[in-house]
């Protein structure tokens, strides 16, 4: 709504890698915080993911881009509770949020590098 409403946020990008950052370190380090913390961090930076994603659609077709957006974060759910699923299942499940940790990391730095 704010990029609609054309309201600056300023630190969207900073905003994203922030939340990659908080989000991988509280995952890794946290596995029991409490489900209200990690819903008011999930929309504090919901903020700077959904501005920069209405930015992104201005130029394109509304429908398509909104379709492939919805695809690509349905997979990247399946990912995310595929991995759950087998830490849960797993005797040594700290690989599994280590590796977690690792994509975050990977994904962090792109974002700092592009």
């Amino acid at each position: 709504l704010l990029a609609w409403i054309q309201i600056p946020v300023l630190i969207t990008e900073w905003g994203i890698l922030v939340s990659v950052i908080v989000l991988a370190l509280s995952v890794a380090l946290f596995p029991g915080i409490p489900l209200f913390a990690g819903i008011g961090l999930v929309g504090v930076f919901a903020v700077c993911h959904g501005y920069a994603h209405v930015l992104e659609s201005t130029g394109s077709l509304l429908f398509p881009y909104l379709c492939g957006l919805m695809i690509s974060t349905f997979a990247l759910h399946l990912l995310a509770m595929g991995m759950g699923i087998l830490a849960v299942r797993c005797k040594q499940p700290q690989w599994i949020s280590l590796a977690g940790g690792g994509i975050a990391v990977c994904f962090m730095m792109s974002l700092l590098l592009a």
